[in-house]
């Protein structure tokens, strides 16, 4: 039995059954090997989930199990079978099938729609438009401008128009806009080519319920209007402005399940803008160097240059490579500002460094959970087969019909990204 003395393993993609006497059959999905293993030697096997050395695994395993346990060496022999059958996997190997795809450079095609949901932000909305009409034209865009808007006041969506056809004229762009009469001529329409349930459509593109928080709707408008295309969809308060995050680095980061992202916190606006600067970018040049192109295409063109970091894939993220396939059907950008969720009670949830900012003493504690300005990021490019999403600025791969977003009540967002995974088993969110 020969192994590289420094050849890192992780646990493969494998599924348990429970069968008398303490017993379980073990089954790797990807070899299709079965393996009668006692139920202990599985809660080993599973605590192998990052990658490291084997016998850094045992003394972990060792120090976890205590003197009740195996000896060192016994759960290094376990470890060194396991391993030899490919119940766990050689970081080596990952790479070498990571590096050796080819994917032709076949860039996706460019975003043509810049998308806003809006309602009763008047003043917000034409700042956000001004912002990213400003820099799509300063990076020579040709953009088609759409506002799906529910305000419930007549008085506002007039304005809204008004707005909209001053900037068409100072701008000479163009802009689309859906307020209450366009989506039901929409829905007019729609009812003519197919056999939809009326109810359903106005239950997508309407608050039906009056829940009175009804992004979706919006949403649902800025999809049936860009089917086919790349669109950016932005919140109605945002500005077409970047930071550098710190510490970035440009390795490409394969991961799984978890948020990737990680918080600063500020004690008020004044502190926040001191320690950000904002810069000017072609916002829509960065999501297009993953949006609509193959996981191949990225890791190839993308990874390959910059490094790639696999120790945040799961298992069956593992898997999927070996099938091949799947694209980036989303990307999605930071936070800096307004942390643009409805309670502080997700702080309470926070792990690592994050945590660690929160709670870095009561004075500060206090006054976080009082103020909304945050710097939530990620420090390198990722691509997850999760389904955590922010839509604060999203674009989508509509070339593919995606499906709706939840009409009502905040978190649409992650409801819309649970949606997509279950939809896209090969479908990944940057």
């Amino acid at each position: 039995m020969s192994l590289e003395p420094e050849e890192k393993y992780r646990v493969g993609d494998i599924l348990r059954y429970k069968i008398p006497d303490n017993k379980e059959l073990l089954y790797l999905k990807d070899r299709k090997l079965i393996k009668e293993v006692s139920s202990s030697l599985i809660e080993k096997l599973l605590l192998c989930s990052s990658f490291r050395s084997l016998d850094s695994h045992a003394e972990l395993i060792h120090q976890k199990t205590g003197p009740s346990g195996k000896t060192l060496q016994e759960i290094k022999n376990q470890l060194k079978e396991l391993a030899d059958e490919g119940f766990l996997i050689k970081q080596s190997q990952v790479f070498e099938s990571l590096t050796s795809m080819n994917a032709p450079d076949s860039g996706a095609d460019p975003i043509l729609h810049i998308g806003v949901p809006t309602r009763d932000a008047v003043l917000s909305l034409e700042r956000t438009l001004i912002s990213f009409i400003e820099s799509s034209q300063k990076y020579g865009r040709n953009i088609e401008y759409l506002i799906a808007d529910s305000s419930q006041n007549d008085a506002i969506r007039h304005e809204n128009q008004q707005i909209l056809r001053l900037l068409k004229g100072k701008y000479d762009i163009r802009i689309s806009y859906a307020g209450t009469d366009e989506k039901n001529l929409y829905i007019k329409e729609l009812l003519k080519e197919n056999n939809f349930p009326e109810e359903i459509l106005r239950f997508a593109l309407f608050d039906t319920e009056e829940v009175g928080h009804d992004s979706g709707v919006n949403r649902n408008a800025i999809l049936l209007h860009s089917v086919g295309d790349l669109v950016l969809m932005t919140d109605n308060d945002t500005v077409c402005q970047v930071t550098n995050a710190p510490n970035f680095r440009k390795t490409l980061t394969l991961g799984s399940g978890e948020d990737p992202t990680e918080f600063s916190f500020f004690q008020d606006r004044e502190e926040m803008m001191r320690k950000i600067s904002f810069k000017t970018e072609d916002v829509l040049a960065i999501h297009e160097e993953f949006i609509g192109k193959s996981l191949e295409n990225c890791i190839n063109h993308y990874g390959n240059i910059h490094g790639i970091d696999i120790d945040r894939m799961s298992p069956a993220f593992l898997r999927k490579l070996n099938g091949k396939g799947g694209k980036i059907l989303c990307t999605m950008m930071g936070i800096a500002g307004d942390v643009a969720s409805g309670s502080p009670f997700g702080y309470l949830l926070l792990k690592g460094i994050s945590r660690e900012r929160l709670l870095r003493s009561e004075e500060a504690y206090q006054k976080i959970i009082l103020n909304r300005h945050v710097l939530r990021k990620t420090n390198f490019p990722a691509i997850t087969d999760g389904s955590f999403l922010m839509t604060t600025t999203v674009a989508l791969d509509h070339r593919e019909v995606l499906p709706p977003f939840l009409p009502v009540f905040r978190n649409s967002d992650s409801v819309f990204g649970t949606t997509l995974r279950k939809c896209f088993e090969n479908g990944y969110i940057s």
